[in-house]
């Protein structure tokens, strides 16, 4: 999850490219292998899930609901540092 989250950083906090994101993951992974802290929630996954994306019409409504859901995972941790 800790590397997951650094994409979602970048994306969410620092308006980096999505593809951006997935080449830093990449260098996180290699610079540091697969040896990350265990994060633990404060409290629930938050508002949304995986389940925000089903019905989707088209593209611009699949990227609006993923960027939703990812907001809210964000935000879910985010209260964990609070």
């Amino acid at each position: 999850m800790f590397v997951h989250l650094i994409g979602l950083c970048a994306v969410l906090e620092h308006d980096a490219p999505p593809t951006y994101a997935t080449k830093l993951l990449g260098e996180v992974i290699r610079r540091r292998g697969r040896d990350f802290p265990i994060l633990e929630r404060a409290e629930g996954s938050g508002p949304l899930t995986v389940v925000q994306m089903v019905g989707a019409t088209d593209l611009v409504e699949y990227e609006r609901r993923a960027i939703e859901w990812a907001t809210a995972v964000w935000d879910s941790w985010s209260a964990t540092t609070r």
